[in-house]
């Protein structure tokens, strides 16, 4: 039997006989089955690992040992992950406290990767069904700012009336010659007020606010660079006289059929200077809403207390829906009108995102993704898309901050559904990765009906497991101790059991996140406005399997009651609150606007004490490999040299490239790039 307690020195601290080392420490395991049998008994038989929050305790902002109860799964069972082109401490933190070790970025073999940029196609071809990753391809055709635009654009060409949610824009150099006729005439016609004729022009690919600026005419804009140039939105609803803007987390588990999730708070972000529609363009802090823009502004004012989450510039969302309360609107109505722009967004790039992923993901889950949707509420109340952010920024530079990412970190990672399976039980799985250009992405392999495998493991034992999904058990066929692949009808069945069971589990899994699609009546009120590529049918397969066929509760059939809806949700000045809706569209989406009661929700309760920032992951409670840590601790030496070269007098900048990886020397440790050329070496095996 494994004893679940740790020797403690004299001190009362834990022993720490890796001498700084900590993973070195692992090799002194029991037998496989032994630990394996251990933490099913202690914690039932899982299999997903479950993310928590309370994982992270801390004594005076520390966190000096992990909680047993927490990181024993992933320490027995040896669960990895790695961090690509980014070094996220939330992402650290909660893995750390669950007993996962970080490997180096070289690593393929891990059970969880989370990449802050665009990740190799070829790699994600090489996922295993056992494997997690934050990013579907081509999720740029969504996230860059440009792609997002003529995407929406292109569906608002085939349905006119139902997908407005996004100011005119042109993409420079390509619209160039378009801008200039707009810009000419409006100047001929004269009148108007100034700021409608204002545009705000971004570089398509940037993030944080970085090279935005202002335009009223063409000789403003360099016409041959790359750039976003959109209609000023210049009638904002304003709260206290600050104009603002919201942060919205969508999770995505499945572009085909299309699961998404709304995380039930965000934050609300709000210029450091009051709204002042006279006032000059350039003054960024009065029409941007960005918190990189705003921090810098003498006047912005910080929550540093978790006792109120409406205080300063920055709120939590549930922070604003209840000061609209408090000035009579609805902000339920509001939050269903985000959720369709939303849904709609999703569905602009629903056809280009899942063609790739049935071309390039051998396995249905291995997949998701978490976008930041930044929306602007108009004076009707009506929301207007901006952007959506990939790899949405998990910085906590707020006590808010660290409250609703962790959570809906945690969350995400549980919805994300990661396998707990031990790196010697998925060498005793064979997995055939299916060739690229296999249609549908499912082949007809022979499979056991059982939901449980049975796993070989050391001297001759063996054990069962619940059999995670897209995990199949080996069979071999006649010809090399092969597969055979072949595509059949049964193909399409096998896929959406497949999805279905995952979405079972993410139900059970899902936390704070609210599923807004599909739900009751999804399917029926926006198959119209979908683009028509699923030619399987998955999205309505997926509606059906959950919810059966619809039938309209009221006279009108369900197609009419479908235009109703898009007219109204899209017609926030005709319709400023769920009374004023049709009474037969209330009684089709009155349990979302029910559910919708959880976004006004405060995310604080009473008498609970939050941490006002991360905790530091003392080495006693770190897991790295030794090429990883061997990484970290050349990269603090860099940047420690560079900073006593700079205090000793300014050397010269040449010497600084003797530093060992100088190029990273100057970025702070929380934005630093792992994957660029400081990596560490491949790792070793755990």
């Amino acid at each position: 039997m494994v004893k679940l307690e740790e020797k403690k020195t004299d001190g009362g601290k834990l022993g720490n006989d890796r001498k700084n080392r900590p993973v070195e420490q692992e090799s002194n395991r029991s037998t496989p089955s032994k630990d394996i049998e251990q933490s099913k008994k202690i914690f039932r038989l899982f299999d997903y690992v479950q993310f928590h929050v309370d994982s992270i305790k801390t004594e005076n902002n520390e966190v000096l040992q992990r909680n047993k109860k927490y990181s024993l799964p992933g320490e027995k069972f040896k669960m990895t992950f790695k961090l690509s082109k980014c070094d996220i401490k939330l992402v650290r933190t909660l893995m750390n406290c669950h007993g996962f070790t970080q490997c180096s970025t070289k690593r393929l073999d891990v059970n969880f990767i989370w990449t802050a940029g665009p990740y190799k196609l070829q790699h994600m071809r090489m996922l295993k069904p056992w494997q997690r990753l934050n990013q579907f391809p081509r999720s740029l055709e969504l996230t860059r700012k440009d792609k997002m635009c003529d995407n929406i654009a292109r569906m608002q060409r085939m349905f006119p009336k139902n997908y407005n949610f996004i100011p005119e824009f042109y993409v420079l150099p390509r619209d160039a010659e378009k801008f200039r006729l707009c810009t000419e005439e409006m100047q001929a016609n004269g009148s108007g007020d100034a700021q409608d004729k204002l545009f705000i022009v971004k570089p398509c690919n940037s993030s944080r606010g970085q090279g935005i600026f202002f335009a009223s005419q063409y000789s403003d804009v360099p016409p041959d660079s790359p750039l976003l140039v959109s209609r000023y939105l210049s009638h904002p609803y304003l709260i206290d006289g600050h104009k603002f803007d919201l942060r919205i987390y969508v999770a995505v588990t499945s572009f085909y059929p299309l699961v998404t999730y709304v995380f039930y708070d965000g934050l609300t972000r709000l210029a450091s200077a009051k709204y002042d529609p006279s006032s000059s363009h350039r003054d960024e802090f009065v029409h941007l809403t960005n918190y990189s823009i705003n921090k810098n502004n003498k006047q912005f004012i910080r929550n540093e207390s978790m006792a109120t989450e409406d205080l300063g510039h920055k709120w939590t969302l549930g922070a604003f829906l209840r000061y609209m309360e408090r000035e009579g609107k609805d902000p339920k109505l509001l939050m269903l009108r985000i959720e369709d722009v939303i849904i709609k967004s999703l569905l602009s790039v629903q056809g280009k995102i899942a063609s790739i992923c049935r071309t390039a993901l051998p396995y249905p889950g291995t997949n998701f993704e978490l976008f930041g949707f930044d929306i602007l509420v108009d004076q009707n109340l009506k929301p207007w898309l901006l952007e959506v952010n990939l790899s949405s920024s998990m910085a906590c530079d707020a006590p808010l901050d660290s409250l609703v990412k962790s959570q809906l970190m945690a969350d995400l990672l549980n919805l994300a559904c990661i396998p707990l399976i031990d790196r010697k039980i998925t060498e005793k799985i064979g997995v055939q990765t299916l060739p690229a250009n296999v249609e549908d992405n499912f082949s007809d392999i022979e499979r056991t009906p059982e939901r449980e495998i049975e796993i070989p493991v050391d001297d001759g034992q063996t054990i069962k497991i619940n059999r995670p999904i897209g995990v199949r058990r080996i069979v071999k066929g006649k010809r090399n101790g092969k597969i055979p692949i072949r595509i059949s009808d049964s193909a399409l069945e096998l896929k959406i059991e497949g999805v279905m069971r995952k979405v079972k589990f993410e139900k059970e899994r899902k936390g704070n996140f609210i599923r807004i699609f599909p739900r009751p009546y999804s399917f029926d009120l926006y198959e119209k406005v979908m683009e028509g590529i699923d030619k399987h049918a998955l999205d309505e397969r997926l509606f059906l399997e959950e919810f059966g066929e619809s039938k309209s509760p009221v006279e009108e059939s369900l197609e009419d009651l479908a235009i109703k809806y898009h007219h109204a949700i899209l017609h926030a000045d005709q319709f400023p609150t769920f009374d004023s809706l049709p009474s037969s569209l209330r009684k089709i989406i009155d349990s979302w606007y029910a559910e919708a009661a959880h976004y006004v929700e405060r995310i604080t309760k009473e008498g609970e004490i939050y941490a006002a920032k991360l905790p530091i992951i003392r080495a006693t409670a770190r897991l790295r490999t030794r090429s990883c840590s061997d990484w970290y601790d050349l990269r603090r030496a860099t940047i420690l040299a560079k900073k006593n070269a700079k205090d000793a007098g300014g050397q010269d900048a040449n010497k600084e490239n003797s530093l060992p990886h100088a190029a990273t020397a100057n970025v702070p440790l929380d934005k630093i790039d792992s994957s660029a050329s400081a990596q560490p070496a491949a790792d070793s095996k755990i």
